[in-house]
């Protein structure tokens, strides 16, 4: 069995080349230096050209030693800097599981506990207050022992989780013949048939493997309810209306032959696009929805630069389904409000008061403004940049994307040029947030607060969409997204998951794309129970039921 250390023995061969490679950008002064390594967005043009760094640097009383860390470089660039023990004060925006930080943390003392500092109101005041309100926040963050590897973003739950949304266009939809879209995965390959057959180019249904794809509603069409990608995550099973049971959806059979089925049918059809598997971002998909060539989207509809109104109310929202092997509606229920791993501050930091300190300042109401949206249009603190503005609509945006131009997306637009890192790695956001904005451009009576949705921007209108769709009756629970097992457990379920991971991915490429034939399906679970299968299944069953 292969062990996760292999990395300590040749991460001295491969570190230095690959550490050389990143950007260092500020001076070194001694007292008030923390050196960062920041994870960027894959459409980033470096922390030079963001706004937030610009205005970092003259409002902070730190000296920022910033190490650049590409998107697609993340994950060498994190095994390999903690390989070699090369490793900066603090790593922002890469994000690390929670295996991760237990071995990181509990395990090679590489990265520092800050369960002394959270709950510190003169250490870090922003996040002893959020906690003090909100002790489930630190709880969940925190491992058995009650230590604290790595910080994230908290924000109110909601009920569902909209980065794993459905949509077809409503006249490739017509032209089909149909007028609503089918409540059943049988219904909706079915459906695709009949936009393929349509012809002039059009792609039935956009995604590929690496990213958002129609995976999971094929599996909630099955009654597994998962916030995973491609079914490698663990999840529970609802299938035919039975009581949750915890699964790794490649394990069941029922399951996993129901998906690779579907999958193969979409795959050799021509009802996913032939480059699935080697796709490796999203900009092919957005050229192909500005020309109009998409029919099924699998992704938030601002995503795929979709931003104006007489578009996006053309997308209809695919509805919760149900399939051959489940009758049962079922829905993940959405927790994503608590994150962990956007900030980590290593062994090397030898100010952690300071790193302290700046972590903290994310933890504010009017702080997170700021960061996601600088200050109002025409303000000098804006730097080049164009800050935000409120339009005669009452749609609070960044000037540059929705005046100038400057990206496909608002999203696009505050990743590439103001947040500085990838992701929503840190901070605390609430539906309030925006109010500052409101209240500085002079209109904030034409304020409404984040959870309260409408079709004003193709973001509200997605959230406006599911809040209809996803009832009481269809949402279920969906296993812990955040999970911090002992030492020895973690290590465990690394060495299995190296193995099993990568034979899963490979063996259900083989049968979806044809490879491999759907009657050796059976063979593939005893290579599965081959390779410690059902031990790890057990690591994730005793853990959900000791916390439910």
């Amino acid at each position: 069995m292969r062990n996760i250390h292999w990395k300590r023995f040749i991460g001295g061969l491969m570190a230095l080349c690959l550490l050389m490679s990143v950007v260092p950008v500020g001076s070194a002064e001694a007292n008030n230096k923390l050196t960062i390594a920041v994870g960027l967005a894959n459409t980033s043009k470096g922390v030079d050209n963001v706004w937030f760094w610009k205005w970092a640097r003259d409002n902070f009383d730190i000296d920022f030693d910033l190490v650049e860390i590409a998107y697609l470089s993340t994950e060498d660039w994190k095994s390999l800097a903690f390989a070699s023990d090369d490793l900066p004060d603090m790593i922002l925006g890469v994000g690390f599981s929670t295996d991760e930080l237990v071995n990181y943390g509990s395990m090679e003392g590489q990265i520092i506990d800050l369960s002394p500092y959270v709950s510190d109101p003169e250490a870090m005041p922003n996040l002893a207050k959020l906690f003090a309100e909100h002790p489930e926040y630190k709880t969940a963050i925190s491992d058995a022992e009650g230590r604290i590897w790595g910080l994230g973003a908290f924000r109110p739950a909601q009920a569902y989780q909209t980065y794993e949304t459905f949509f077809v266009h409503e006249d490739y939809l017509h032209q089909a013949g149909y007028e609503e879209i089918p409540d059943t995965m049988e219904g909706i390959v079915e459906m695709l048939k009949a936009i393929k057959a349509l012809g002039n180019g059009v792609i039935p249904c956009e995604g590929f493997n690496k990213s958002v794809n129609i995976s999971n509603l094929i599996l909630n069409a099955a009654g597994v309810a998962t916030s995973g990608p491609n079914g490698v995550s663990p999840a529970l099973k609802y299938t035919n209306g039975q009581e949750a049971e915890v699964i790794l959806p490649y394990g069941d059979e029922e399951i996993w032959t129901y998906y690779l089925t579907v999958m193969h049918e979409l795959f050799t059809q021509g009802l996913i696009t032939d480059d699935y598997y080697t796709q490796t971002n999203s900009n092919q998909i957005k050229a192909n929805v500005a020309e109009g060539k998409s029919a099924m989207i699998c992704h938030a509809l601002q995503v795929y630069a979709i931003n104006e109104k007489e578009d996006y109310t053309k997308w209809k929202v695919v509805p919760v389904l149900t399939s051959a092997i489940n009758d049962t509606p079922v829905w993940p229920e959405g927790t994503d409000n608590i994150s962990v791993g956007g900030a980590v501050i290593t062994s090397k930091c030898e100010n952690v008061e300071l790193a302290c300190q700046f972590i903290d300042w994310f933890f504010d109401e009017e702080h997170m403004f700021r960061h996601k949206y600088g200050f109002l249009h025409g303000d000098e603190r804006n730097y080049e940049f164009g800050g935000y503005y409120v339009d005669d609509n009452g749609v609070l945006d960044y000037y540059d994307f929705a005046v100038n131009k400057m990206a496909e997306s608002a999203e696009m637009y505050m990743y590439t040029y103001h947040q500085g890192f990838n992701t929503y790695a840190l901070g605390y956001e609430t539906p309030d947030m925006l109010r500052t904005g409101y209240v500085e451009a002079g209109k904030e009576e034409m304020f409404r607060p984040s959870n309260i949705y409408d079709d004003s921007t193709a973001l509200s209108y997605t959230n406006y969409l599911y809040e209809q769709l996803l009832t009481e009756d269809v949402l279920r629970p969906i296993y812990p997204k955040i999970t911090f097992f002992d030492s020895d457990t973690a290590l465990a379920i690394a060495n299995l998951k190296a193995i099993i991971d990568d034979y899963v991915a490979s063996e259900s490429a083989k049968f979806i794309t044809g490879v491999r034939s759907m009657e050796e399906i059976p063979n593939y679970f005893e290579e599965l129970d081959a390779l410690g299968f059902e031990e790890l299944l057990s690591y994730y069953v005793d853990y959900y039921e000791a916390v439910k």
